[in-house]
């Protein structure tokens, strides 16, 4: 089968973070970049929805309590919808 070389520039970064996520589920770069544009071919577009990676500030600050050992206790989701917000 015939082949050609494609390639493209990205951050050092970006590079060595999906690394160590192909190498944990045994693929190479080469590997997942040939699945990601056969799917592309298959299904005439992206196989997954772009999303931004970063939680929003509310998310942030429950994960930071979270982190701290900041535990709330609820006795229901009422419980919760009634929680004053702390602004």
């Amino acid at each position: 089968m015939t082949t050609v070389v494609v390639q493209s520039r990205i951050k050092p970064e970006v590079k060595e973070k999906a690394e160590r996520v192909l190498d944990a589920i045994g693929l190479s770069m080469g590997d997942a970049i040939r699945i990601f544009l056969q799917q592309v071919a298959n299904t005439g577009g992206l196989p997954f929805v772009p999303t931004a990676k970063r939680p929003n500030a509310t998310t942030d600050e429950a994960l930071a309590e979270f982190n701290a050992g900041i535990r709330h206790s609820f006795t229901g989701l009422q419980a919760i919808l009634d929680e004053p917000d702390e602004e």
